[in-house]
């Protein structure tokens, strides 16, 4: 995926299917948590699920991005990442603000 965000850089059409594919992953992670939306603790659901989404889309894009980076520290492997990410959307959503600020 990292070759493919440096290109979009400079090539409009790969540019325009990475932002389809990314709206397409977002719709479906959006449209996946809001079936539990009984269970996010917060006054507008739809704004803290596309909040989750891009917390998660961009460490997701940064981590691809700098994966070859040597000077990088403390980088975690992908399932604990993954597990890291989790629980971080998860605390928000199930313990985030219940009335609109």
């Amino acid at each position: 995926m990292r070759v493919f965000v440096v290109r979009s850089m400079v090539d409009q059409a790969t540019l325009d299917r990475g932002a389809q594919a990314s709206e397409r992953t977002r719709v479906l992670f959006e449209s996946l948590l809001l079936t539990r939306r009984n269970e996010i603790h917060h006054a507008d659901p739809e704004k803290a699920v596309s909040a989750a989404f891009r917390m998660v889309h961009s460490v997701m894009t940064q981590r691809i991005c700098m994966l070859a980076a040597a000077h990088v520290e403390h980088q975690t492997d992908w399932d604990q990442l993954v597990d890291e990410l989790s629980a971080i959307a998860s605390a928000y959503l199930r313990h985030g603000e219940t009335e609109s600020q």
